[in-house]
Formats: C-alpha cells, structure tokens, sequence
C-alpha cells in the first residue's frame, strides 16, 4: 500500500516577526571629518576639527565626536591655546563648550591641563 501525505500552510499562516527598531533623533545637519573656523569682526577666534559634528536643532545643540582638536587664538590671531578630547557638545543657545574623555588642553607656555571632563561658559 502506497500513501502520499503533503502538509503546506497558508498565507494566512505565516507571518514574519517584525522587530520594533528604536531609531535615536535624527540630527538636521552632520558631517565628516569637518573642519570649521570661528570669526570675531573678521578675526580667527578658533578652529574646530572633528571625525564627525551633529547639530540637533530641536535640543539646540551640537554634538562634536570622533576625536575632537580646537585652536583657540588671542585678539591678534595667534594661536594660544590647544584642546584635544574624544568627544564634546556645544550648548547652541549659551555656547558653552563641554568635552570629554582623554580631555587634553595645552597654551603656548607649555601648561597642560588633563581630565576626563571640561566645562568652557561662555560669558560675555
């Protein structure tokens, strides 16, 4: 005796499992390896390098990452100070500056701060 059994599903049947994916605020501009220079009445003020810089508008503030460098400059447009971190933000709407991990700050007399977090007001 012979028998052939066939079992198969519907449409109906299968349904996939879709995960929920939780996606972080979409920052409104980023960009890569950027290099952006601060002017005071025509005047070199400081020099931002980053691996990679996001503004998120909606919490008025930029996220500087991926190894951080600010040249700071006097009034004469000379270089005075030297920041290095991992990462830092800036307060859009103070413009205080925050930076952290690995924080490294250098003048030109050779005096060199270290810490893992560094707070810059932003007071006129």
């Amino acid at each position: 005796m012979f028998s052939i059994l066939f079992y198969g599903c519907d449409r109906e049947g299968v349904k996939p499992t879709i995960g929920k994916v939780e996606i972080g605020e979409i920052p409104l501009q980023q960009s890569w390896q950027s290099t952006i220079t601060f002017s005071d009445s025509g005047k070199t003020r400081a020099i931002v390098q980053a691996g990679r810089i996001r503004v998120f508008e909606s919490r008025l503030e930029t996220v500087l990452d991926s190894l951080v460098q600010i040249d700071f400059f006097d009034a004469e447009e000379i270089r005075t100070t030297k920041l290095n971190s991992h990462w830092g933000k800036v307060d859009d709407k103070s413009r205080d500056l925050y930076a952290y991990e690995n924080v490294v700050v250098k003048n030109v007399d050779g005096v060199t701060l270290t810490t893992e977090k560094l707070m810059w007001r932003n007071i006129d």
